[in-house]
């Protein structure tokens, strides 16, 4: 196998999702990217699919230019994904920024470089490529308060894949919140649902991610301090 499919497989196993579902997402039928894989059908991704797989995958579109490759039996397939599901998860935590809880915050995205403001080496698994932020504003008291930290991870979920979950949400060129999401009134459109303050109604969004984990402003920073 080579390099750019064993990629492919090693981060679908990081994101937690499986090839059926981002097949979908790139807008193919479910077995594309299995007899891409197995099968070497077809020997090299098209430009637009590489592209778009990549901004799923947080990848370098240009790691996953590939080879063509003898055929490979779907069942060494399925074994090479477990094995890449079988790695040890993380317990280090990417600071990257601030979300918005009634605060209108823009976050600090940057850990596709390898940067951010802090690191947390939390006392529990997470899975590789999940990253925490600093939640500013009460409006969704009492679950979260000001300073905690939210874990989210992004993957080739949509926002329809998430209605009714509280989420990590970037609405197109604005802020980025902590809330639940709700349909919006007309198609593509959603509405962001605090606890205590008014509802953001009828908004653009860019992605959604569900979040992994919360901890209390003063364990984080416990955890924080014994690094």
């Amino acid at each position: 196998m080579d390099a750019a499919r064993q990629l492919i497989l090693d981060r679908i196993a990081d994101l937690g999702t499986d090839l059926k579902a981002v097949s979908l997402a790139l807008g193919r039928n479910h077995a594309y990217l299995q007899q891409f894989i197995s099968r070497g059908v077809p020997g090299e991704l098209g430009e637009r699919d590489r592209k778009k797989l990549a901004i799923i995958l947080k990848v370098n579109d240009e790691h996953l230019r590939s080879r063509p490759v003898e055929h490979i039996d779907s069942m060494d397939v399925a074994s090479l994904v477990d094995r890449s599901k079988k790695r040890k998860p993380d317990q280090e935590v990417r600071v990257v920024g601030y979300i918005g809880a009634g605060a209108e915050v823009h976050t600090v995205d940057d850990h596709e470089k390898g940067a951010g403001l802090d690191l947390v080496q939390v006392d529990f698994p997470v899975k590789h490529g999940t990253v925490g932020v600093i939640v500013r504003g009460d409006s969704m008291l009492p679950m979260f308060e000001d300073g905690d930290l939210i874990g989210y991870i992004r993957d080739a979920s949509g926002p329809e894949q998430l209605i009714g979950k509280i989420c990590v949400v970037k609405v197109v060129d604005g802020p980025t919140y902590i809330k639940r999401l709700k349909r919006g009134t007309e198609p593509g459109l959603y509405t962001l649902v605090s606890a205590n303050a008014r509802d953001i109604e009828d908004v653009d969004i860019e992605w959604a991610a569900r979040y992994r984990f919360h901890l209390p402003a003063d364990e984080w920073h416990r955890l924080r301090g014994a690094d």
